[in-house]
């Protein structure tokens, strides 16, 4: 610290001070700038109206240098005091420039060489501009030039005040995020895995999308300029860096190419955008012959080539529409324009969907499939082992179509017999739809039947927390007819000491044996444990969890 110079206690200097104070961070500075203005409003600088006109520095001839304070020239041309007790050269050496203003140099009358200051605008707050336009005190408005400091003062203290809060709860949402943080690492031990990430990523990416482009639409409209309605890995990469997002991007691409493709679509980034625009497309097709030049030459009736919110709504309700009008039109407006013209839909002809994109759910069909295939199997549980033969616990719309075709071929009579049994590629789609709400292409377990699911995760869960996994939890049990020696096969009393003991297993096992029991033969082998080991049931868990959580917050 050092005393600030006689030649510097001016309302000026006060008032410049105040600028720097209230564009910064500390409010015990802007206070103090405060009190030094009022101090120091009504007195002058050395020329009192130094501050509206041009001003330059001039350097002092030669032969004058006995007169002037001794001066040491900077990189810009500027002369400064040689130490800090001396008065600096400003505005005692400062000439008004009257007759070229604008000019960046120019010539004093001793042909020295004088740096005009350039009229600049960038970076001007707009406090700092108020006060610049402020008379200067003297002139009868001091009393409201103090009014408009104490207004700025309480306005910059309320500003830090929300700023501290805003920090509080930031760090107490950062603790909560801990506390989750733990809990997900007490459930996977080496910490999240791709997917995990690749939901979080996803989640970011919508959440940083959405507020730069208003829906999913019109993120990926950018992602996908030439509207092909496919992308690869390398192009969504690439696409996702041009738009500024700055996430995890291979573990998105992971999450959302779930079935490894190779390629992504609008239904991979957001299922409710795509199946709105499915439902409008499946309107196209049984209206307009799949045709979107022929559905905009309807709903443009004027003729004008553009079709606005109104119109849009009013001539889809003409077509009994029972999808969101609005919505849709916000989907299809991909430039946020207000207007659809003909190029706003003719991506509707290149997207291929899913079949079962097009139908509503058939719930009625559903039951009458399960009951049938319980009926056949004697358990959900086998019904759902017989219908995913590979074991992933995931059963997609192929597996599932092909299966009921191969039941209609073979047991024909009994499924002509009941009427609500589906016979089309359009029936089995709408029974699909019905058990895959989200459309994501396949089912788990939990969607085909909840109490399979509860016992085959409870036995999996003891399984692995006890023995590690599935097949040595197998092993553990079978003890063979001797009680000593493995025979490679377990009985339903075998079975049965998982329940005994501290650490039991609380599942109920007549029920899961006789799942389990594929083949009906009252013995399980290690190939009818297996499969389990597969299994990621933390990780289906988790999502359904996340999902919920998701979905209530947004």
């Amino acid at each position: 610290l050092r005393p600030v110079p006689e030649s510097r206690l001016h309302c000026a200097a006060a008032e410049a001070n105040f600028q720097r104070a209230s564009g910064g961070s500390s409010v015990l500075a802007l206070r103090h700038a405060a009190v030094a203005l009022e101090l120091l409003r009504t007195r002058q600088p050395p020329e009192k109206n130094w501050i509206n006109k041009p001003v330059g520095f001039v350097i002092p001839e030669a032969k004058e240098s006995g007169a002037v304070l001794p001066l040491v020239p900077l990189k810009c041309g500027v002369l400064r005091p040689r130490s800090p007790e001396e008065a600096p050269p400003w505005p005692q050496f400062v000439q008004a420039l009257e007759d070229r203003p604008d000019s960046r140099w120019a010539e004093s009358p001793s042909d020295a060489r004088t740096l005009s200051p350039r009229p600049t605008t960038r970076g001007t707050s707009v406090g700092s501009r108020a006060m610049s336009t402020t008379p200067r005190p003297g002139t009868g408005e001091s009393a409201a030039r103090s009014a408009r400091v104490e207004a700025l003062v309480t306005s910059r203290v309320l500003v830090a005040e929300r700023c501290a809060e805003s920090a509080r709860q930031w760090q107490e949402s950062c603790y909560k995020k801990d506390l989750d943080t733990e809990e997900e690492e007490r459930r996977f031990p080496h910490g999240q895995s791709v997917m995990q990430k690749g939901f979080h990523a996803l989640m970011e990416f919508l959440d940083f999308t959405n507020r730069r482009y208003g829906n999913p639409a019109r993120t990926w409209f950018k992602l996908d300029a030439e509207a092909n309605m496919r992308l690869g890995k390398r192009q969504f990469e690439r696409r996702c860096m041009d738009i500024g997002f700055r996430g995890n991007i291979p573990a998105l691409w992971k999450y959302m190419d779930k079935r490894n493709q190779g390629v992504v679509s609008l239904l991979e980034l957001h299922t409710v955008t795509a199946m709105e625009l499915a439902r409008f497309k499946l309107l196209i097709r049984e209206r307009f012959r799949d045709n979107a030049s022929e559905v905009f030459r309807f709903l443009d009736d004027n003729r004008s080539g553009r079709v606005n919110r109104v119109t849009f709504a009013a001539r889809l309700q003409t077509l009994h529409y029972a999808g969101k009008s609005n919505k849709l039109f916000d989907y299809l407006d991909r430039q946020g324009l207000g207007v659809l013209t003909v190029h706003s839909l003719t991506f509707l002809d290149r997207w291929s969907l899913p079949p079962y994109m097009y139908y509503q759910p058939d719930t009625k069909g559903m039951r009458t499939v399960k009951e049938k295939l319980i009926d056949m199997h004697m358990h959900p549980l086998i019904a759902w082992r017989k219908i995913d033969k590979d074991g992933s616990m995931r059963i997609s719309y192929d597996e599932f179509r092909f299966y009921l075709y191969d039941m209609l071929s073979a047991n024909k009579a009994m499924c002509v017999a009941t009427s609500s049994f589906p016979k089309t590629e359009p029936d089995i789609a709408a029974v699909w739809r019905a058990m895959d709400k989200e459309c994501t292409g396949y089912i788990e377990l939990r969607d085909w039947d909840i109490k399979s699911h509860e016992h085959l995760a409870e036995f999996k869960t003891w399984a692995d927390r006890t023995h590690g996994s599935a097949t040595a939890a197998f092993r553990a049990l079978d003890t063979g007819a001797s009680g000593q020696t493995s025979n490679c096969k377990l009985s339903r009393k075998e079975l049965e000491r998982c329940t005994k003991g501290e650490d039991s297993c609380k599942a109920e096992i007549e029920f899961l044996f006789d799942g389990l029991d594929v083949n009906q033969i009252d013995y399980l082998y290690e190939a009818d444990v297996k499969f389990l080991d597969g299994w990621d049931l933390a990780w289906e868990e988790w999502q359904a969890e996340a999902e919920k959580k998701w979905s209530e917050q947004g």
